[in-house]
This record gives structure tokens, C-alpha cells and sequence, in this order.
């Protein structure tokens, strides 16, 4: 069922006009019953499928069809048909689409709600206990379905915000899906806009926010132990919260309690606090999962917002440029990166890395160039190992002696990948005339005199088609010609052409496919990732990698090429 995308809470006079804009076109039909009030404080009403609005007050029906709505000082309690508890914060909407149980009017039990704004807490009932799939809540950010569950959401500014404090919950939309709580590595998340759901080590500040009316005590959903409180009887003291709220005095602290269930019922809220304290906790001290490889601080950072990008490994043939995500290290960054090859593998939750690579332990890694763009900063550097002071690729989460040493400086660069999807037609980029946007390490120690290079970019079908010449101090040129696909941004070729030789070679009339008479020992990798702002449009951060076997040398490098006449803004460091 397709996630309802409406509105968050912008004040509640524009929402409740945006509301009843939206139920002017649902049928003017009587619903059944879903479930009674149990607790109505402030401004509290529900407006019904014809459009009617009705003041809600103790023991009133809430029906299939309604929206209930909450002022500023508002807040409500719903026991369902099916004993599932609701209780609904200030300033909120959320309409009852459907809600009842299987039988003569129905052929199967459903749950469906909106949360339209604000949020609520709630113990879930009997309805969704045997079919998951008969529960569901939609938001403008994802979906949740559940397990048997107590749990909370709240859409606080432009984020879905949720915490489970029993079973489990299942949180999805078109960008991905997530487990909380049974079943799942997280308590907490959080779903921004057009983005996956995202887990969180601590409770967001919005919840747990409700309060018992008429206390200033952290409130929590009746648990299933509670007596039922009856609707159909009179109050004990024969007052009802509207009744009790109606005059100017201040409210009691309880209304409608005894002595003995007053002080039962906090006794069990300071309990739940203690318990929600210790889930916070245990989130926080523990690690996520076994690894070896990486401390708890580290795997806090890569589940929450680690850097992205590559690096390249300059004694490496055929598989020299590695997409990676960075966390901070002892010495400097530790690099991690998975099978896949791409940066998506963390858009649901922590993954522990297929491989962890960290550098040189005495010697600092050296930034090389730093591109200022509108809402980031680029950076690339090398790090020096060498055979005294080796960099270590780690391979397994359990054993740290499983291990290869690399004894050659490598590449590094890191900047946020852009967003394609909004961008059409194409682009032509050059690399820039400064030779402050290339940096190359040659086998033979020779360094680069002159480059020049281009890339043709298709963002209707995301292909591309890229060629480089890189001519060397001793006179020898590497051309570099290749065609690839993008995927989330990140480039992977897939027909990649070398060429490597003393003097000047004429690949001018270069197409995919051809093969030189010098390539048959050629091997090589090139790959990158395309960045985007206003200032300097889209360009390209790539990397790469490639060796002749028969003239025992290589060459790996990064670079950077951006739009036809637009100069990068480049600090060489």
C-alpha cells in the first residue's frame, strides 16, 4: 500500500484547513465504531468521514472514518476495540481509516492510520498479533508495521521519529527498510525526507515527551496488565475529565483516581522510566556487533555518519580503486568498505565491513588538495607506507592475525556523492588546465610533465564515455579510454582501453572495444565518484589504477575534471 504523502506540523490552524480540504472528498457514510476515549484533556475533537466535527470527552465513541485531533494543550487516550491503547500528544492528527476486527460486516481483521502530524504512543492489541500485514501506520516518511509492540512515532519538522520499548516494529518506504527493536540492531530511528530509515544508539530528545494529565510526570500507554477501565459505569466520584477541566481551577492531579490508584500508577511510570532508561543505556555502552577490528566509537560513527569515498592502491593491478566510508582512527582514518563495492550498503542500519584498511601506524597521511565547494569540502591526500611502516588490510571480524600488509603509499579522496535523479540532459567535463587537480605516483619514479583528459556525461541513461593522456618526465605517455554506467552517483567502467608507450599515440579515433597492438599485457581499473553544487555544477572525482606487464611499470592517480569554462576553486596543500 502506497505511504499517504500529506503534511507535517506547521501550526494547526493551516492543518486543520489542509485537513478538511482532504476529508471533503472521503464519502459521507456512518462508520462503525473502532473504540471509546478513556482520557480527554484541553482541546481534543474528531472530525468524522461527512466532514462533522465532534467535541470528544470520556467514554466517547472514536469510529472508522475519523480524524482525531489535538489543540495545543490536547491530549488523548484511546482504548481500542481490540484492548490496543493510544495515546495521542498535543498538537496531532491522526485519522482512523480503517480499524475493526473480522466478522459478519468484514471478511478480514485491518488496522490502517495516518499519522498527519504530531505523534503518539501506543500498545498494540489483538489486531496484527497472527497477520503482520493487518497493521499499518502511514506517514509522509515510511510505513510501520509490527510485531506485537509498544512503541512510539512522532514527525518532528521534516523527521519521522520512532523508539520501540517492546517487540518490534518494521519501518519502510521506496529507499529501504529497517527493523526496530526485536529482530533488529536499533531501539531508536529516525526517516528523514525521500530518504532511508536510519537507526539511533540514543532516544531523540522528542520521545518520550507525553505527560500524565494533570502531573508533571513522563506518561506512558496503560500496559497489558492493566484493569480495563469501564466505560459504561460511572467515574468513581462521578466526574469526568471534561467536567473537571471545564472551570478555572487548576485540575487535580488525577482525576477520577483513588488514593491507592494514584499512587499505583506512578509507582509503575517511575518503573517504565527506570526500564527505558537501561534500554538507552545498553544502547549507548554496548557495541553493535563483534568486530575485532574496529572499537565501539568506531562503529558508532560508521552506523550514524561516516565520510564517503575511495581509495586507490598504487601496487595494485586490476583492482586498484576501492569505494570506502572513513571513521577516525588512532593515526589518522580507518577505511572500510564491502563485497559490493558501493556506498548504499549502510542506508539501512550498521553492517559489519567486509574489509577494514588502516594506514601506516607512524606516518601521518599527507593532504594533497582541498576543493571549497557551497555545502562540502573535497579533499584527496597519500598516505606514505613503505616497508619500515606498512599499511594493514584486515579481512576477518574475528581474528586479528588474518591480515596482509600493502608497503606502497595510497591515494585517498573523500566527498559526498551527488544526487542524480534531479538532473537531465548532459555535461562535458575537461580535466582543468592546473596541475593542481591530478596527482599521479609512477613505479619508475618518474613524474608527471602534462594531462589533459574529458568525460561526456548522459544523465538521461547515466552512461558516460572518458579519455586521459598522461605524458611523463621520461618522455613515455599513458592514454587511459574508457565508457562506463552510474549508479548512485559512483561510476563503474566497464570497457576500459590503455595504451602505454614511448612518444606520442594517436587515439584520437578511440572507440569502445578497440584494442591497441601494445594492450594485450595492459590491465588497469578506473573508477569515481561525480559530486554537484551550484557554484561549480556537476564534476568528477576519479581515481585509477593500470600496469604493463611487458614494461614492468604502473601508474595510479586521482583527479579531479569539471565543467567546460568553469574553473575549480582549488587550494593545493
Amino acid at each position: 500500500m502506497p505511504t499517504l504523502h500529506l503534511f507535517h506540523h506547521a501550526g494547526l490552524a493551516r492543518s486543520t484547513q489542509l485537513l478538511l480540504s482532504l476529508v471533503l472528498m472521503l464519502p459521507l457514510i456512518a462508520l462503525a465504531s473502532a473504540g471509546k476515549v478513556v482520557i480527554a484533556q484541553g482541546e481534543v475533537y474528531a472530525l468524522d468521514a461527512n466532514n462533522e466535527q465532534r467535541t470528544l470527552a470520556r467514554r466517547s465513541d472514536v469510529n472508522e472514518g475519523d480524524t482525531l485531533i489535538t489543540g495545543a494543550d490536547g491530549r488523548l487516550q484511546i482504548r481500542f476495540n481490540d484492548n490496543a491503547v493510544l495515546a495521542l500528544s498535543p498538537d496531532s492528527q491522526l485519522r482512523i481509516s480503517e480499524y475493526h476486527s473480522r466478522d459478519a460486516g468484514n471478511d478480514q481483521e485491518q488496522v490502517l492510520m495516518d499519522l498527519l502530524a504530531g505523534g503518539f504512543r501506543t500498545i498494540t492489541g489483538s489486531i496484527g498479533s497472527t497477520d503482520r500485514d493487518a497493521y499499518q501506520v502511514r506517514t509522509p516518511n515510511a510505513s510501520i508495521g509490527i510485531r506485537g509492540t509498544h512503541y512510539e512515532a512522532v514527525l518532528a519538522e521534516s523527521s519521522l521519529l520512532l523508539g520501540v520499548y517492546d517487540g518490534g516494529i518494521v519501518v519502510s518506504n521506496e529507499n529501504g527498510r529497517l527493523n526496530v527493536g526485536m529482530g533488529g540492531n536499533f531501539l531508536f530511528a529516525e526517516v528523514g525526507p525521500a530518504s532511508a530509515p536510519r537507526g539511533l544508539l540514543e532516544p531523540p530528545a522528542r520521545l518520550n515527551q507525553s505527560r500524565v494529565p494533570g502531573t508533571g510526570q513522563p506518561g506512558q500507554p496503560a500496559p497489558d496488565d492493566e484493569p480495563e477501565a469501564n466505560l459504561e459505569d460511572d467515574d468513581e466520584g462521578g466526574l469526568s475529565l471534561e467536567e473537571a477541566f471545564a472551570g478555572d481551577e487548576p485540575p487535580p492531579t488525577i482525576p477520577q483516581l483513588t488514593d491507592e490508584q494514584q499512587a499505583q500508577l506512578l509507582a509503575l511510570l517511575s518503573e517504565l522510566d527506570d526500564e527505558l532508561t537501561d534500554l538507552g543505556e545498553k544502547a549507548e555502552n554496548q557495541p553493535i556487533t563483534a568486530d575485532v577490528r574496529l572499537t565501539e566509537a568506531q562503529q558508532i560513527e560508521l552506523a550514524n555518519d561516516p565520510d564517503k569515498g575511495f581509495i586507490v592502491l598504487t601496487d595494485s593491478d586490476g583492482d586498484a580503486v576501492h569505494f570506502v566510508y572513513r571513521v577516525d582512527g588512532e593515526n589518522g582514518p580507518v577505511f572500510v568498505n564491502y563485497e559490493g563495492e558501493t556506498l548504499a550498503e549502510l542506508d539501512t542500519g550498521y553492517v559489519s565491513p567486509d574489509r577494514v584498511y588502516k594506514g601506516p601506524t607512524q606516518t601521518d597521511p599527507q593532504s594533497l588538495v582541498t576543493l571549497e565547494r557551497d555545502d562540502q569540502t573535497v579533499e584527496w591526500g597519500i598516505w606514505n607506507a613503505s616497508p619500515n611502516d606498512p599499511a594493514t588490510l584486515l579481512e576477518s571480524s574475528t581474528s586479528l592475525s588474518e591480515s596482509s600488509l600493502d608497503t606502497t603509499p595510497f591515494f585517498y579522496v573523500f566527498a559526498e556523492p551527488a544526487d542524480l535523479t534531479t538532473l537531465t540532459g548532459t555535461r562535458n567535463l575537461t580535466l582543468c588546465s592546473s596541475m593542481d587537480c591530478i596527482n599521479v605516483s609512477a613505479s619508475n619514479g618518474e613524474t608527471l610533465s602534462s594531462a589533459d583528459g574529458y568525460m561526456d556525461v548522459s544523465l538521461d541513461d547515466l552512461t558516460t564515455s572518458a579519455g586521459m593522456n598522461l605524458n611523463m618526465s621520461d618522455g613515455s605517455q599513458w592514454s587511459l579510454y574508457f565508457s562506463g554506467e552510474v549508479k548512485n552517483s559512483l561510476l563503474n567502467t566497464n570497457d576500459l582501453f590503455i595504451d602505454y608507450g614511448q612518444g606520442e599515440q594517436d587515439v584520437s579515433s578511440y572507440n569502445p572495444g578497440d584494442q591497441s597492438p601494445q594492450a594485450t599485457d595492459l590491465t588497469g581499473e578506473f573508477q569515481g565518484l561525480f559530486i554537484n553544487s551550484e557554484s561549480q555544477g556537476l564534476e568528477f572525482v576519479g581515481g585509477f589504477g593500470v600496469s604493463s606487464a611487458e614494461a614492468d611499470q604502473s601508474i595510479s592517480g586521482v583527479f579531479l575534471m569539471s565543467g567546460s569554462g568553469s574553473e575549480a576553486d582549488i587550494t593545493a596543500q
